[in-house]
């Protein structure tokens, strides 16, 4: 499915394949419902946290790899390119 995804169609499935999210999680994400995890040392990138819901009772906690975070960055640096402003409020999906 990758291999013939461009970057927008890349996101979810990386995204539901490295925490176990559902498309259906996507609605409502914002750019502020995703952080990264870095060690101790503040060094290495080990993870990268999702809140999922936010706000909502329905809220929790999921998590992608460091690999899946670096796609999402690319994404997100692409709106950037393109005149998009982004904010901890801007939807994603």
């Amino acid at each position: 499915m990758l291999e013939h995804s461009d970057l927008i169609a890349k996101i979810p499935i990386l995204f539901m394949t490295s925490s176990e999210m559902r498309l259906g999680d996507f609605v409502g994400l914002r750019d502020g419902d995703i952080g990264p995890i870095y060690e101790v040392t503040g060094k290495k990138l080990i993870a990268a946290h999702v809140v999922v819901y936010k706000g909502t009772d329905d809220e929790c906690d999921a998590f992608i790899s460091p690999e899946v975070f670096s796609v999402y960055q690319e994404y997100r640096n692409l709106r950037i390119k393109f005149g998009e402003v982004i904010t901890k409020k801007v939807r994603y999906f």
